[in-house]
């Protein structure tokens, strides 16, 4: 298996990445001379990374890769199928008109930088952001109550974080499969018990039909993991992406 690379390395330079992770440069590689002198430095970027990682942060959004819009869905699934059969998620997104998303980036930056990369071939592409609400303490339930669905916020913005580094790990052979299958069950078993516990102390409580049933679409994306399709994985992050958001919409 070859060395995992830290996806802070990944970040240093996006401006030949495509929505397919594996036509991204070579040459953004980390040097391998010189590595036991930068030792501390890396130790530090990766600290740094963790703190910076949790998803969504200070601009409290996401950013997708949108190829084009139609006003049709026939449309934009066939654009949809095409971008899964090059590894892009393929995502079509419904707000007024059909969005058809192929990845999800974390910085603006990073987003601009892959649009500028695949212009010439999708002339029609461009970043497109979706607002995520903050959580704030809701006055008509208990404090045991409130700090479920912080807990519920903070585990699913931790799992799209960390699937993401995965993926890209992933798709540019940087991990095996099988060590991908263990972290995703390891991500996937931790945001699932703070899931049942929403689940459990709003039980009986209608108001939050519709959280639970962002919820449990989360719950199906996790059962729908797999690698056999760098697209199905990309769609699947996508979808959690919005699922976690319409959830905060519906509990604030």
């Amino acid at each position: 298996m070859k060395k995992s690379i830290p996806f802070s390395n990944f970040e240093l330079d996006y401006s030949n990445y495509t929505f397919d992770y594996k036509n991204f440069n070579k040459k953004t590689h980390p040097n391998k001379f010189g590595v036991s002198f930068s030792v501390l430095f890396l130790c530090l970027i990766l600290l740094l990374g963790c703190i910076v990682f949790i998803t969504p942060s200070k601009e409290n959004c996401y950013y997708f890769i949108k190829i084009n819009s139609y006003s049709t869905f026939k449309e934009a699934n066939a654009q949809a199928n095409k971008i899964q059969q090059m590894g892009g998620a393929g995502y079509v997104y419904f707000e007024n008109v059909y969005h058809v998303l192929a990845s999800f980036y974390p910085t603006k930056k990073q987003a601009e930088s892959v649009v500028k990369n695949i212009k010439d071939e999708y002339e029609n592409a461009s970043v497109y952001k979706i607002d995520i609400n903050k959580f704030y303490k809701n006055k008509a339930l208990n404090e045991a109550q409130n700090n479920v669905i912080k807990d519920v916020v903070s585990s699913t913005s931790n799992f799209i974080s960390k699937f993401y580094d995965l993926i890209i790990e992933l798709d540019t052979d940087q991990i095996s499969h099988n060590n991908f299958n263990l972290e995703v069950k390891r991500l996937t078993d931790s945001t699932t018990k703070y899931i049942d516990e929403f689940k459990t102390q709003f039980k009986l409580n209608s108001s939050f039909n519709k959280a639970k049933k962002y919820l449990n679409a989360i719950l199906a994306d996790f059962d729908a993991i797999n690698t056999s399709s760098a697209g199905a994985l990309k769609y699947t992050l996508i979808d959690v992406v919005i699922n976690q958001s319409n959830f905060l919409a519906s509990v604030n």
